[in-house]
Parts: C-alpha cells; sequence; structure tokens
C-alpha cells in the first residue's frame, strides 16, 4: 500500500475583483466632450473584453454620440443590446481592398481594421466581412511577422492585437501566427514597454504558447503594479487591458488549441457501449478508450 502526495504551486493573481470594482465606480463620460468621448469609445472595448459586459455609464454615452465613423460603431456594437443595425453598418463601410479606415471612403488603416475586426468577431463567423479583414492584414504582415501602420514602423501594439483577432483559428492560420508570436517574445525579452501594450503583448501570447509558465515573470511585475485603489495606473482603460490579461492568465484553457471531451460509443440497436472504435478527428485517429 502506498500513498502519493502531489504539490502543487499556483500563481497567485492580482485582486480581479478589485480592478473590476474600480472600474464601475470610476469610468465616466461626457458625451460633449470629443476628447473623453473617444477615451471612452476605446475603454468600451476593453472594458467588455475584460468583464464580459459592457459599462453602463459608457453605454449611455456612446450610444447617444452621432458620429458613426470605425471607432465609434465597434464601440456600439459592444454596447448594444440588439447590436444588428451597428454590425450592418460597419460592414458597409468596409473598404474595397477589405479594411476598414477611419470613415467610408477614408484609406484603411491596420488599427481601424483591427478595432472593426475584433467587434465583429464577438458575432460573425469566419466568413464574408471578417474573413476578408483578416486576409487584408495578413496582406500587410512583415516577413518578420509585425504589423504596421502606412510608416512602416514594426508595432508590437498592432501585432498584438493582431495575434488576439486570429488566436481563435489557429489551425487555419497557423504560420502567420507562428512568425507574429515569434516577433512579439523577441520584443518582449528585448524592450520595455508602456504598461498598456505589455500586457497587450501577454495577453495575445497567453491564446497561442505552449509554454506559458516562460510569461510569469512578465506577469508577476505586472500583478504587483496594482494600486491599493485596485487600479493600475490610476487609469481605466490601463486598468482594463491589464485585467483582461490577468484574468485570461487565470484561465488555464486560454490557449484554445488545448481542450478535452469525453464520449461513449454505442450499438445503434443496443445502446451497448462498444470500446476501442476507431475514431478520426481532423485527420488524425484515436481509439475511443484514450
Amino acid at each position: 500500500m502506498f500513498m502519493l502526495i502531489f504539490s502543487i504551486t499556483l500563481p497567485l493573481y492580482a485582486s480581479l475583483d478589485e480592478a473590476k470594482s474600480y472600474l464601475a465606480q470610476t469610468v465616466t463620460a461626457d458625451a460633449n466632450d470629443t476628447m473623453s468621448l473617444t477615451h471612452a469609445l476605446d475603454l468600451q472595448l476593453e472594458t467588455y473584453l475584460a468583464t464580459g459586459k459592457s459599462n453602463s455609464v459608457l453605454q449611455s454615452a456612446i450610444l447617444s454620440y452621432e458620429n458613426n465613423h470605425t471607432f465609434a460603431l465597434a464601440s456600439k456594437i459592444l454596447s448594444a443590446d440588439d447590436a444588428s443595425s451597428y454590425l450592418a453598418k460597419l460592414k458597409s463601410i468596409q473598404s474595397e481592398d477589405s479594411g476598414f479606415g477611419e470613415e467610408y471612403g477614408f484609406q484603411s488603416t491596420t488599427l481601424d481594421t483591427l478595432l472593426a475586426l475584433k467587434a465583429l468577431q464577438q458575432y460573425e463567423s469566419l466568413e464574408n466581412e471578417l474573413l476578408l479583414g483578416i486576409y487584408s492584414l495578413m496582406a500587410n504582415q512583415s516577413t518578420d511577422g509585425y504589423l504596421s501602420e502606412m510608416d512602416g514602423i514594426a508595432s508590437p501594439y498592432l501585432t498584438a492585437l493582431f495575434v488576439q483577432l486570429l488566436a481563435p483559428y489557429q489551425s487555419r492560420f497557423s504560420s502567420t501566427l507562428k512568425i507574429a508570436k515569434n516577433y512579439l517574445l523577441a520584443q518582449l525579452n528585448r524592450n520595455t514597454f508602456e504598461l498598456f501594450i505589455q500586457a497587450e503583448i501577454l495577453d495575445a501570447l497567453l491564446r497561442v504558447i505552449d509554454d506559458r509558465d516562460s510569461l510569469n515573470t512578465y506577469l508577476d511585475v505586472m500583478q504587483n503594479a496594482q494600486l491599493g485603489n485596485g487600479s493600475w495606473e490610476n487609469d481605466p482603460y490601463i486598468t482594463a487591458i491589464v485585467l483582461q490579461t490577468l484574468t485570461l492568465a487565470k484561465n488555464p484553457n486560454a490557449n484554445p488549441r488545448y481542450g478535452s471531451f469525453s464520449t461513449t460509443i454505442l450499438d445503434a440497436e443496443t445502446l451497448d457501449s462498444i470500446e476501442n472504435v476507431l475514431v478520426s478527428i481532423n485527420d488524425r485517429n484515436y481509439s475511443s478508450d484514450e
């Protein structure tokens, strides 16, 4: 008779509940103030992804905003109870090159395209406007893996958003993601970024990397930067981004390539279970008792 004792060390995470409370209490938006509303539009994207719901204060300001440029439409899609009209409008302003500009008829930009596609992704399957938009971004990806704007300067921030966008479709875009992931890993090891960019890079890597433990040092530094009021840098935008990243880090199934399921094979007539049946999934064969 023997007994096995396992010791499991779990990482500690910053207080995510305190961060959520901070966002709920401090987020404000003035619909008459262009600068604060622009900030609110951006923040809405992040709070939605971080908490799974839109902020009610932001929701009221954003939906009352009359301008329907790409940035605003993306935020309205994540704010509205019924987003169908905003989805239709956003699709209608997609450029001929399948990207998105600031408004209809404007030259497509990488950031506008990414924001539009991340909003569409919440509702659309990988086809039509979403798929074409992804192809337009892939066409502008450098051989080193990064994305940039028209200036051609490599942008870790845009590349991180790109990896986040493609992460749910890793089997389809594996080569594209591989070079983007390697670029982000290299940048993470070589450079010091503003906190929100660092958080976006870590968010992206958590979705695609095999060895998530290799990111723990960076996550610990980010975690320890949380202030007593639950925020990071007393900034709701930065707090929302970091919250999203740490929430993802807490989830052991963040990488969508990995998962598990169980099933029982039954005889169609007798309903008795059948053992050692060969099952084929994605061209790979498994025994039903594996």
